[in-house]
């Protein structure tokens, strides 16, 4: 039941299937991301363009948020789903790499099922290790879902 179609390249086994990215790039400890960094959510400044210019395409998500935990960001997405099928993501450091102990943690989705009204919404933490959820300036988060179309197939 997205409220939108969704035209693809990719060829899937079951129909009905939505592939997403989007990514940010974490900016003063405590506060949201800066949006003209953020891509994937359509209308935004980025920097594939020039500053002032919108990013192509519609808006997959329709905010990221700080929480008031330690690391994390609340994102919701622009369209409620059947369910989600796979989420993973990466978390790239500040230094000339990905540091070997950094981890990027995406919660289980809330709103799944909910009809195309109600955006599936989930939690991203950065974390230096799987136990220790931290928070640092300057990290680019990247995600990449693989969500079912409410309106398609079973």
């Amino acid at each position: 039941m997205s409220r939108r179609s969704w035209n693809s390249v990719a060829h899937f086994a079951s129909p009905g299937l939505v592939v997403g990215a989007f990514g940010f790039i974490t900016t003063n400890i405590g506060t949201n991301p800066d949006l003209t960094w953020v891509w994937g959510m359509g209308g935004q400044t980025g920097p594939d363009k020039a500053p002032g210019a919108a990013n192509s395409g519609p808006a997959f998500v329709k905010s990221i948020v700080k929480t008031a935990n330690n690391g994390e960001f609340l994102v919701t997405l622009q369209d409620g789903y059947r369910g989600l099928w796979h989420a993973g993501g990466t978390l790239y450091s500040t230094s000339a790499g990905p540091g070997l102990a950094d981890t990027l943690d995406i919660s289980a989705p809330l709103n799944e099922g909910s009809g195309h009204e109600t955006p599936i919404t989930f939690l991203v933490t950065t974390m230096l290790d799987a136990d220790t959820p931290t928070e640092t300036s300057g990290r680019r988060v990247s995600v990449f879902l693989v969500l079912k179309d409410s309106a398609s197939g079973s």
